[in-house]
């Protein structure tokens, strides 16, 4: 059987739910833990918390 192994990131992270054809925004990249992920309903982005604040 397959293990996974987590660790815990530094800092606070936020999720954003897009609509699903939304393009992925530029904001969202940069240091420490980006997640992109795109459903049958939505385009999800886990990111940092502090980035928010530059979201367009």
């Amino acid at each position: 059987m397959a293990t996974v192994e987590l660790r815990k990131l530094f800092g606070e992270y936020t999720i954003a739910k897009l609509p699903v054809l939304a393009p992925i925004p530029s904001w969202c990249d940069g240091a420490g833990f980006v997640n992109i992920s795109r459903g049958d309903d939505e385009l999800s982005v886990i990111y940092l918390r502090e980035r928010a604040r530059n979201r367009e």
